[in-house]
């Protein structure tokens, strides 16, 4: 479940648990609440855009600078070492991808469905 379809239903969750005690407490306190939950997501959105801004800046550099790096080395080695050095971008992109962490994870996962025994493991399905 991704984080647009869980929101919601957390929220909802957060209102029925927290605004009956904290109505027994008065409307000030009820909106206080509300008030400084606001704030809180307010404050995780703009990190969250910041932090998109960032990674979007350095793409659009490097996507401006493609054309004419590519067309400089067409220019001087030719279409075919061109062509290499394209082939090799996707190749050094692969280094980066953490494969080893997504297979800890599954084998730490596998061991502890095996620690709560075969009567308790989730079935897969």
């Amino acid at each position: 479940m991704g984080i647009r379809q869980s929101a919601q239903p957390l929220g909802v969750a957060i209102a029925a648990l927290a605004l009956p005690t904290i109505g027994e407490h008065g409307r000030s306190a009820a909106l206080a609440f509300l008030g400084t939950f606001c704030v809180a997501a307010a404050a995780l959105v703009l990190v969250a855009v910041r932090a998109l801004g960032i990674q979007n800046t350095g793409q659009n550099a490097f996507a401006a600078a493609t054309p004419p790096v590519l067309a400089a080395l067409i220019g001087g080695a030719g279409y075919g070492a061109a062509f290499g050095a394209v082939a090799l971008f996707p190749l050094a992109a692969a280094a980066f991808i953490p494969v080893r962490a997504e297979h800890r994870a599954q084998e730490d996962g596998a061991q502890d469905d095996e620690a709560l025994g075969p009567d308790t493991a989730p079935s897969a399905g």
